[in-house]
């Protein structure tokens, strides 16, 4: 479904939301996590027009050139997407202030022949305060048929909690730091040092998933590499029951078709902590 280019920069995101579309599984909303925002963006608009192409081709791949998808690339869709942004206008402090909310709001409940995207590109909580997010809350929760939020945010932090619990959290690579970290590690030649690691932090773990993401695209490279880690776990002069345990559900849950993303960062936090 979406573009080899795109693929190449983000291929277990683009694995998890090719699968949610297949499944119709789309959540109501996503949090987009991370600091790349030229890369969310261009993840955000192929998605758009992934759900609004008027002739797909196969496997739901977007044509390319019917009229929605040449107004979507050229970003000159009269509806798609609908952004929310601070209006510097109506609010110096540079938020979303609650008469935005409430115009957006009207809008939606128009029905519409469109898939309609809501970008919402700070999601921080600077720039999205708690009264202008807590008239947002229902429609995260419950929106209308065929709309989707994708909040941006550089730090999931900043984000307030009524927004977080209604959203599934999507971390984006910041592709400077990765390419420095990937200069120094490679998974195949340096699992058995990686292993004894005493401590990382959750953000390094998300660092070094996408890092084995690039190395390792598919899910039977995956499963394989999980296969190595208990082996290597099994040889150790005392064996950890409790590591192995996770690795087998880290298996389980690719299996079951979960983001390779979130189960590989969340096995190497557990793993190395």
């Amino acid at each position: 479904m979406f573009s080899e280019s795109l693929k190449e920069k983000i291929p277990s995101i683009c694995l998890f939301f090719e699968s949610a579309l297949k499944r119709t599984r789309l959540a109501n909303a996503y949090l987009l996590c991370g600091g790349d925002y030229p890369l969310k963006e261009e993840f955000a608009y192929e998605l758009i027009k992934i759900l609004n192409c008027l002739n797909p081709i196969e496997n739901g791949q977007p044509c390319g050139i019917c009229l929605n998808c040449n107004w979507i690339v050229n970003k000159q869709h009269p509806d798609l997407p609908i952004i929310l942004e601070p209006d510097l206008e109506k609010s110096k402090k540079g938020v979303i202030v609650v008469e935005q909310i409430a115009k957006f709001l009207s809008r939606i409940q128009n029905k519409s022949q469109f898939y309609r995207v809501i970008l919402i590109k700070t999601a921080e909580s600077e720039q999205l305060p708690s009264q202008s997010a807590n008239s947002l809350l229902k429609s995260i929760e419950e929106p209308n048929p065929n709309i989707l939020f994708l909040l941006f945010t550089r730090d999931q932090e900043q984000v307030l909690p009524t927004i977080c619990s209604r959203c599934q959290a999507i971390n984006f690579p910041n592709h400077k730091q990765l390419s420095a970290l990937e200069d120094n590690f490679n998974i195949d030649n340096n699992i058995l040092e990686w292993t004894k690691i005493k401590s990382i932090s959750f953000y390094k773990a998300s660092q070094y998933s996408d890092i084995i993401l690039q190395q390792k695209k598919e899910i039977p490279e995956l499963m394989s590499l999980l296969d190595h880690l208990t082996a290597i776990y099994l040889e150790k002069e005392k064996i950890d029951l409790s590591k192995i345990k996770l690795i087998e559900n880290a298996k389980l849950r690719l299996k079951s078709f979960c983001s390779p993303k979130n189960t590989l960062e969340e096995l190497i936090f557990n793993l190395q902590n």
